[in-house]
């Protein structure tokens, strides 16, 4: 009887203390609950990041009391469900409780719940919103139903439920602190930076002959649709998060990293890089002509500036964020890709279009390829793709990011030497990413590390042997 009892330990979780093994809410246990391998490794990922989160919440409201990053920020009914962003995250969450599996009493309970407090919202919104704003901004009261559901079916629900539940409930709250952590984080910037590097970043962005951001910016305004396309894409970067974290659930022999831990990751290493070349975007700088133009000349020599607002384009992260869901599910369908370049040019378009720099986006692709490098699972330290993937985004990044900054005037004085640099960054992350994927998920694979392979399913055949 207790030959069979190591078989459900997981291979990620074997070489860990027995007391620590005993509180993961995750382990398989002697009833079967239905998880794959890919599942529960992902929801303890999902754990660990929100602990790290919960930890920042606890130093971000000690630095807050003693004035580092203080948010002047209030919540209020009236206002939080018309966050468009913010609630693309709350519509994430409810289609994870829609993949609980429960029956159709519990899955019509927790819509009917939902679009009792999106009404509510509805009576609340602002005055002046027409239809299409307030359909816009669904998901807060379906998205806090989800939540609710997903605490209950954690206590209550069934074997094949419970485990489940509680893992979309851990990604639920690590969606829901997240916002905050980050807004922390965007006011402590502006305490450690109070000059920025706007005018250099112009300046770098002006050898082309024109102003990229400005040309966006005019694309935009002269054409209302592709205006609330680019926009729509951009304000729904958790709902798209959601969906490439569920492609990546059911399709693990298609993904090589875990997309919560790029994403996540990411996110702390941009607020640090925030502080080596602050920015505030050219919202910020040209308030009077941005974005319809014209585009100011700048012909002078570049100084530092003490200008409000956040200090968040570079590197921008948004880009990055996309470039990583982009990476993720590239190998998942024709249809899947198409869709995902479709978002990355929408994406590019959105974010010059709200003040960022051309040189911004460059940035965000050896941002990404490290972090796809740092993450992929399945393959060795020691492997080529991966150390080559690895060196160069750190590298590509560490010299743009000190070039801008300390050699400015080598950067300006030869601009075809500049911009084939930034087209040599773009496509050389792009290359490696490509080599990276293909190394891991090109190979034959050890079906004991194969995540669509549950260890308590081969259990029966290893106890056979």
């Amino acid at each position: 009887m207790s030959f069979g009892a190591p078989a459900t330990v997981c291979p990620s979780m074997s070489g860990l203390p027995g007391w620590l093994r005993r509180v993961d809410p995750f382990r398989p246990g002697p009833v079967s609950d239905g998880l794959s391998q890919a599942e529960r490794t992902f929801f303890r990922t999902s754990l660990a990041w929100l602990m790290l989160l919960a930890a920042l919440g606890v130093v971000s409201q000690v630095a807050q009391h003693w004035g580092l990053g203080r948010v002047e920020f209030h919540f209020n009914l009236s206002t939080a469900g018309f966050d468009l962003i913010a609630n693309s995250g709350f519509l994430g969450i409810f289609l994870c409780y829609g993949r609980l599996r429960t029956g159709w009493r519990e899955q019509t309970l927790v819509v009917a719940l939902g679009l009792f407090f999106e009404a509510i919202l509805w009576r609340l919104r602002p005055p002046g919103w027409g239809l299409t704003g307030s359909l816009l901004t669904v998901g807060f009261g379906l998205g806090s139903a989800a939540a609710l559901g997903l605490a209950a079916q954690a206590v209550l629900g069934g074997p094949q439920v419970r485990t489940r539940a509680r893992g979309y409930l851990v990604l639920a709250a690590f969606m829901m602190l997240f916002p905050h952590v980050t807004l922390w984080a965007h006011f402590a910037v502006i305490d450690w930076t109070p000059q920025v590097y706007d005018l250099f970043a112009y300046q770098v962005d002006g050898l082309a002959g024109f102003q990229p951001s400005f040309a966006v910016g005019a694309l935009l305004e002269g054409s209302p649709v592709l205006l609330s396309l680019a926009m729509l894409v951009y304000n729904e970067l958790p709902l798209l998060l959601f969906l490439a974290l569920f492609l990546a659930l059911d399709h693990p022999e298609r993904a090589y990293n875990q997309v919560i831990s790029s994403f996540a990751g990411m996110g702390l290493a941009g607020f640090l890089l925030y502080n080596l070349y602050p920015a505030s975007g050219l919202v910020v700088l040209f308030p009077e002509t941005f974005p319809q133009g014209p585009a100011p000349p700048w012909d002078g020599l570049p100084h530092l500036l003490e200008l409000p607002g956040t200090r968040n384009c570079m590197p921008s992260l948004h880009m990055s964020w996309i470039l990583c869901l982009a990476f993720a599910v590239f190998r998942m369908g024709r249809r899947v890709r198409a869709a995902a370049l479709v978002v990355v040019g929408f994406t590019i378009l959105s974010t010059l279009y709200l003040g960022h720099y051309w040189i911004d986006l460059v940035a965000a692709f050896p941002l990404a390829l490290s972090f796809q490098a740092l993450t992929a699972s399945g393959l060795s330290w020691k492997a080529p793709a991966r150390s080559q993937a690895l060196a160069g985004g750190l590298g590509m990044l560490g010299v743009a990011l000190v070039s801008l900054r300390w050699f400015h005037p080598w950067v300006v004085a030869c601009p075809a030497l500049t911009l084939g640099a930034q087209a040599g960054i773009i496509l050389g992350s792009l290359l490696l990413e490509h080599r990276l994927a293909r190394a891991a998920l090109g190979g034959p694979r050890n079906p004991a590390r194969n995540p669509s392979v549950e260890v308590s399913d081969r259990a029966p055949r290893l106890a056979q042997t």
